[in-house]
């Protein structure tokens, strides 16, 4: 765990040879700061989650598209010694870390989610366009009640 501002920052290495990383939940940090001194304090603020570009191209249209446009701006090949950083500071970072690891075959994505889990993280799979990859891990913890 890391600090930013006394904002606490959490890597997630789905994909530990990852090319990628995706910076979510960035604008979280504001709201934090201007809570009443006392209140709680939700974390992590900023996740930063290690995942194959490869992977999020094939299974949603909308990585594919960034990705695509993002290289041919760039020139630069994607790589793990130096990832790419996608920010997504308006995106939740829990239910984005539960999309990348079943879209990536975690080990963690096995485990029961809870129904609030589940349905964060499908409205996660639906705003980048990869429902079709994550119904059989939908099924299957529904099938874990």
């Amino acid at each position: 765990m890391a600090s930013l501002d006394s904002v606490e920052v959490v890597m997630v290495d789905v994909d530990a040879e990852g090319d990628l990383i995706l910076e979510v939940g960035r604008e979280l940090k504001n709201q934090i700061q201007t809570q009443e001194k006392g209140g709680p304090k939700p974390t992590p603020v900023i996740m930063r989650i290690r995942v194959s570009s490869k992977i999020l191209s094939l299974t949603s249209p909308v990585f594919e598209g960034m990705l695509t446009r993002r290289s041919r701006e760039d020139q630069l090949p994607l790589g793990q010694d130096k990832p790419l950083v996608l920010e997504f500071p308006e995106d939740a970072p829990e239910p984005m870390a539960t999309l990348c690891k079943v879209l990536h075959y975690h080990q963690d994505a096995v485990r029961p989610y809870s129904f609030r889990e589940m349905y964060e993280a499908t409205l996660t799979s639906t705003n980048f366009g990869c429902t079709h990859a994550m119904a059989p891990w939908f099924h299957r913890q529904l099938h874990l009640r």
